[in-house]
């Protein structure tokens, strides 16, 4: 039995993990210069860093579900 969330597959798929991705990232760099000492270039790097790990593991998630 395969779930509706799972038949969905290629670009629609992409782009909302992209567009959730950016969103969290510039979420991250401004939450993360109210709280450090570190500058916004410096908090946007190593939360664009963060979130790239995160996007290509949910990305491989998606790939692996839609394989099933």
């Amino acid at each position: 039995m395969r779930l509706w969330f799972l038949q969905l597959s290629g670009w629609p798929v992409f782009l909302s993990i992209v567009g959730i991705v950016l969103v969290f990232m510039l979420a991250l760099s401004v939450g993360m210069t109210r709280i450090s000492n570190r500058s916004v270039v410096q908090n946007f790097v190593l939360a664009f860093f963060a979130v790239a790990v995160i996007a290509a593991i949910g990305l491989a998630v998606a790939a692996v579900m839609t394989r099933w």
